[in-house]
């Protein structure tokens, strides 16, 4: 136990492959949230319990943000304005018939799952596995990492629609990652990525047009620009002002 947390990685890989793991898994099986969500929700559910299972045997249950304490709390606001946008975007077609209620009893508990498991990997594990490389390193790493992860959904999307999610998720993850080192707790971003998964999940999938992809994609980053910035100027300020969440503490001796 000792020689892992000594040299986490191999653990902190573990957990960042099992996602991918299950999705090639579930793709064989042809499972997804619409067509066997059971099996969906139970395949999140072992992410999950990997992800916390990593966390104990690292002992990194305050480092990741589990049970670390909620500093600044007036900067939920700032992880609330995706969830905001999204929102926002999907209502129109959730009250238009294009939702998907019947399965809000397995959604509630899957996007928790997602929610949980996705942070806790990439917010978490790999942002305190990364810290030696400060606010910004980290948060940049962690955030490229949780884009790529989405590559994942190759197994049942187009490249187009999954490049458009990698993009995204990078560009949220730089605002997630500066949110969770100034926050401390990793809670709320886990609430807000479950908030924002609940509006894409419940929406019917929709016929697809044919897009230009190019064109589509840079509108997306143009969307999602503004949550990027704000969290690489975040991790950037913290960076040059020697801000350092888990540099250890000195304590003053006693005259």
């Amino acid at each position: 136990m000792l020689a892992l947390r000594r040299r986490p990685w191999p653990v902190v890989v573990l957990v960042l492959a099992t996602p991918a793991a299950l999705g090639v898994a579930l793709r064989a099986l042809g499972a997804t949230s619409s067509t066997r969500p059971l099996l969906a929700l139970a395949a999140e559910a072992f992410f999950a319990l990997v992800a916390v299972a990593a966390t104990g045997v690292l002992g990194w249950w305050r480092e990741s943000g589990l049970t670390d304490a909620w500093r600044q709390r007036p900067l939920v606001l700032l992880a609330a304005a995706p969830v905001a946008l999204v929102w926002l975007v999907a209502t129109p077609l959730l009250v238009t018939g294009h939702a998907r209620w019947g399965l809000l009893p397995i959604l509630l508990p899957l996007v928790a799952l997602v929610g949980l498991s996705e942070e806790l990997s990439c917010r978490g594990l790999v942002l305190y596995g990364l810290r030696r490389l400060g606010p910004l390193g980290a948060g940049a790493g962690a955030a490229a990492i949780f884009g790529l992860l989405h590559f994942i959904n190759l197994t049942a999307r187009p490249l187009g629609p999954t490049s458009l999610q990698v993009l995204a998720a990078f560009q949220v993850g730089l605002l997630f990652a500066a949110l969770r080192l100034r926050m401390g707790t990793l809670w709320p971003v886990v609430g807000a990525h479950a908030l924002f998964d609940l509006a894409v999940l419940l929406l019917t999938p929709l016929p697809r047009p044919q897009l230009n992809w190019g064109f589509t994609l840079a509108g997306s980053f143009a969307v999602y620009l503004p949550f990027g910035l704000t969290g690489f100027g975040l991790l950037l300020y913290d960076q040059l002002e020697g801000r350092f969440p888990w540099r250890p503490r000195v304590r003053p001796v006693a005259g």
